[in-house]
């Protein structure tokens, strides 16, 4: 995997989705943007051993709001 990249992941507090982040951040030097929109499916306890990291970036949301979308890829 290629070095200092962004990944823009969604449903990332999710079963499988926190197993890629926590892979990702302990993997690699890359930047993880998680987007997840918190439902029953997601768990925010499987991303606790990431989430305060520098290169980790966490919001809630919806990959269907565009407005918020648009602001997290200017960012």
């Amino acid at each position: 995997m290629i070095e200092n990249q962004n990944i823009f992941l969604t449903g990332g507090a999710a079963f499988i989705g926190s197993a890629l982040c926590r892979h990702i951040v302990n993997s690699t030097k890359n930047n993880l943007i998680i987007l997840d929109k918190l439902t029953y499916a997601s768990n925010m306890d499987s991303l606790k051993e990431i989430i305060r990291k520098k290169n980790v970036h966490f919001y809630k949301g919806s990959i269907g709001d565009e407005v918020l979308i648009k602001n997290i890829l200017k960012k």
